[in-house]
């Protein structure tokens, strides 16, 4: 692959300053019309709204245009199209109707003389114009028809005139033949330029002259010019002062407004550039490259030697296999642009691309376009000090504007769309230009899944078949071969982050027996506790895949699972195949001795093994403690996280479970095995020990409302709660029918628990907070070891604005704040609707016996989280 890209700038073929192909105008030209010899009227035409593309983007060149069509561009050529939809509701031709879309033209493309009906006195607006019905209508537009007429007429004077005035220049047709789109601009575009024939004498003394004036300037008030664009918005050509925002300067101080032409970006390049002059300023409408632009890109990795100050050429390859260098020569005082600010000299970059431009035709470069970009992934942002932290350990990247006013940030996706800095998200590949001044980002989320299937001799990755070069800000060792996962790719299309997690997580298994049969076919039969919770059991091929080697026996898969003569209970990850056997078995290496520095890459591994490590929510983290109580380490978990809670030494699948990380409780102590870690120390999959199936202490409240009898997917018979949760009405699968019980018996209504759920979101265990049936006991109990949870339930004595005071059993009053806390009502006294949503201003204080209410609270870290009002 060529890492250089040479460009002879034709029309709109230019390279911007940050080495991305860009349209140097708010007008989109065609892809159908770019490399045609209609490009540049193309562009213009439609630049200035007088020929545009269809509604799906297309111009179609090659195809023929109507009588409606061409009065359209004829109308807008002349500038009158206000005059046109003035002119919409009426209609004069019998054949077109009021409704018509070109209506409004075709009467004042008519009213004006450009274009007549026929003899019967209708229009044809559908029927196809003819190339010397073009040139005539054309003619009429310029006020050249007495010269036309004077030459013969229709069609031989017409034709004769339009080739001397330039009207056909570049256009070669039969006079007869179908007028092409392609044609019709370029004959409209010379058109545009060309001297006016206008009356200068009248009554007996009429007379034409050619008068110094043009479509362009006199009709549309559009001028052009050519010059060299030396200015933007972040520097000048020449030195580091930049114009205001949306200004841009072209030759020696001529400001210009950008408007929509998006010129800027082509600073330094010789463009011809249309503009409007208002009362104040001048407005470019668009500023295309000429001819005499030659621009050299050339990857830095393909430099042949460094840049150094004051070098006179620059020496590149250029194509990758080549032995011999080329040179660029440099122009006398060349400039230099540093990633979109002028720069004193050359700087030799790291990263990116080095692009010369000629802007003279001379042969040598006038300008020195230094593009180095450093590649971010990202793994968290602050929108606090406006930091964006790096997946690899680079310094944040800091685009604080609010402390740093002299600083621009511009973070745009790879179409160019604008994006703000909350936009972004965890892998985002940010591609950084910087200086002094300005930080300009390009956001990519394009990702690769697959496999590595080979590196080649450059060090390129191949990844479902297509080769990928490595980014420089990872180091390509570490993407090995035969890893699996998601490849996050930069701006250019080059590898810039991995994450190695995406096993799925039906492949992780605990694996609990083996064994080959015996008789006439013996088969190695293997049964596991999977990622759903289920016992299975698969057979195998007579020959798989055993921990990266291929065509292993099943005698010798079944002796690499044994340790000391038996089966070795442990997780594994396994593969099935289109016939439902287990075709690939992994057991995991053991990099516990390497912890923390090993990561997943292409093999399973068991990353970290160690007994009481300490939950905290708050960074859903296991911390590894010293004997001190000091954190020396620690293993995140996530929704994603596979978390198989197997207690020491259990062999029955009864007493198994698999969850998520929901099942850790904050501050509460595990022993685990920590499995396919990846670099932000986030565990892929984790055998939990010693699981005592504590709820999370911070989990919500859920008030029993009913429980009813179901089955499951399985088609087992099992339960179902439903109740309310977080403030809404919520039903939830229990895993068994032996889980929703409180005591002897089932959970009732106004019943209050806590519960954890298994992998499948499935109720597996509960904790009895409330009991509707004791709803005359008062209380106040605390949870956890460090009573990080207290329940009370008691009598309201006062009430204010934002809390209650609240005694239990005639003890002392406690104040409780109601902010922010979720209020429900459990009504015993009624048959249905008993429990519902409500709010604070419903909790009442205790009056009499007769009428006794009472509140439940839930406090989390002396914060109250839940208000229950028992009647």
């Amino acid at each position: 692959m060529s890492k250089i890209k040479r460009v002879l700038s034709l029309g709109l073929g230019a390279v911007m300053a940050l080495s991305t192909a860009v349209s140097a105008s708010a007008y989109k030209i065609a892809d159908d019309v770019l490399g045609t010899p209609y490009e540049e009227a193309a562009t213009v035409l439609g630049a200035l709204n007088i020929m545009v593309g269809d509604d799906v983007g297309t111009f179609r060149p090659d195809d023929a245009i109507s009588r409606a069509e061409f009065a359209k561009i004829a109308v807008h050529a002349l500038g009158i199209e206000s005059v046109a939809s003035a002119n919409q509701g009426v209609s004069i031709f019998p054949d077109v109707a009021t409704d018509h879309w070109a209506n409004g033209y075709i009467n004042i493309a008519s009213s004006q003389g450009i274009i007549v009906g026929d003899d019967t006195g209708t229009f044809r607006p559908n029927d196809k114009i003819t190339y010397q019905e073009a040139v005539t209508i054309l003619i009429r537009v310029l006020g050249h028809e007495p010269a036309a007429i004077s030459k013969g007429g229709y069609p031989t004077g017409y034709l004769v005139q339009g080739g001397q005035i330039g009207v056909t220049k570049d256009v070669n047709a039969v006079s007869t033949s179908d007028a092409t789109r392609g044609m019709v601009a370029q004959m409209t575009f010379n058109s545009l330029t060309i001297d006016l024939m206008e009356q200068t004498g009248f009554g007996n003394n009429v007379n034409y002259e050619i008068v110094d004036k043009t479509l362009l300037e006199d009709k549309l008030e559009v001028f052009t010019e050519t010059g060299v664009i030396t200015g933007n918005s972040e520097t000048r050509v020449s030195n580091s002062s930049s114009l205001k925002k949306g200004q841009v300067e072209i030759g020696e101080g001529q400001i210009f407004k950008e408007g929509t032409s998006k010129a800027g970006e082509l600073l330094g390049y010789e463009v011809d550039y249309y503009y409007k002059q208002n009362k104040s300023d001048k407005e470019l409408i668009l500023a295309n490259p000429t001819n005499k632009n030659e621009v050299i890109e050339i990857k830095t990795e393909n430099l042949a030697e460094e840049l150094s100050e004051g070098a006179t050429s620059i020496s590149y390859y250029e194509k990758e296999e080549d032995s011999k260098a080329q040179k660029a020569e440099l122009s006398e005082g060349y400039n230099v642009i540093y990633n979109k600010k002028h720069h004193a000299g050359l700087v030799n970059p790291t990263t990116g691309t080095v692009s010369v431009l000629d802007n003279n035709a001379d042969g040598t470069f006038d300008i020195v376009f230094i593009d180095e970009h450093t590649n971010y992934v990202v793994d968290s942002t602050s929108d606090f000090s406006k930091k964006v932290y790096d997946k690899y350990d680079q310094d944040p990247l800091t685009l604080d504007t609010e402390s740093n006013k002299d600083l621009t940030v511009i973070i745009s996706d790879t179409d160019g769309n604008e994006m703000k800095f909350e936009d972004l998200k965890e892998w985002d590949v940010l591609s950084v230009y910087k200086n002094d001044e300005y930080v300009n980002i390009i956001v990519s989320r394009e990702t690769v899944k697959g496999e590595i299937s080979e590196t080649t001799g450059r060090g390129n990755k191949v990844i479902d078949g297509k080769e990928y070069e490595v980014a420089g800000n990872l180091n390509a060792n570490d993407l090995e071969l035969g890893m699996n996962g998601v490849f996050y790719l930069d701006f250019k299309g080059k590898i810039a982050g991995y994450n190695a997690t995406q096993r799925e997580t039906a492949n992780y298994g605990y694996l609990l027996n083996a064994g080959i049969s015996t008789g006439l076919n013996p088969i190695l039969s293997v049964k596991i506790y999977d990622a759903q919770g289920k016992e299975v059991v698969y057979d195998t091929p007579d020959k798989l895949q055993f921990n990266g080697e291929y065509g292993v026996s099943k005698d010798t898969v079944l002796a690499g699972l044994k340790s000391e003569g038996a089966v070795k209970p442990q997780l594994i990850t396994y593969e099935l195949n289109s016939a439902g056997k287990i075709s690939r078995i992994d057991t995991a290496a053991d990099k516990t001795a390497s912890f923390p520095t090993s990561f997943l890459k292409s093999e399973f591994a068991l990353n970290f093994k160690g007994e009481d490590l300490e939950f905290k929510s708050a960074s859903n983290k296991l911390n590894i403690l010293d004997e001190n109580g000091k954190i020396t380490g620690s293993i995140g978990v996530n929704s994603s996280t596979i978390v198989f809670d197997i207690p020491a030494g259990e062999t029955d699948t009864d007493n198994m479970a698999v969850r998520t990380g929901e099942m850790f409780s904050d501050k509460s102590t595990y022993n685990v095995l920590a499995y396919d870690m990846t670099e932000d120390h986030v565990a892929t999959a984790i055998i939990v020990t010693n699981s005592t199936n504590v709820e999370r202490l911070e989990s919500p409240i859920a008030i029993v409302d009913q429980i009813a009898i179901v089955k499951n997917d399985e088609g087992v018979t099992t339960e179902k709660l439903y109740a309310y949760v977080d403030g809404k009405y919520t039903e939830i699968m229990a895993e068994t029918a032996s889980v929703l019980v409180n005591g002897e018996g089932k959970l009732k209504t106004g019943d209050i628990i806590q519960y954890t759920t298994n992998a499948k979101g499935e109720i597996d265990g509960i904790t009895v907070l409330f009991s509707a049936d004791d709803k005359t006991t008062e209380f106040s109990k605390t949870f956890g070891d460090n009573n990080e949870m207290a329940t009370v339930y008691g009598k309201v004595t006062k009430k204010f604005n934002n809390s209650i005071n609240v005694t239990v059993s005639g003890g002392a009053e406690m104040n409780y704040s109601t902010d922010g806390a979720l209020v429900y009502r459990f009504d015993s006294s009624k048959t249905k609707n008993q429990l519902s949503v409500a709010d604070a201003g419903d909790i009442t204080k205790w009056e009499t016996e007769a009428n006794e209410v009472r509140v439940f609270i839930r406090l989390y870290k002396d914060q109250v989280q839940e208000i229950v009002i028992v009647e």
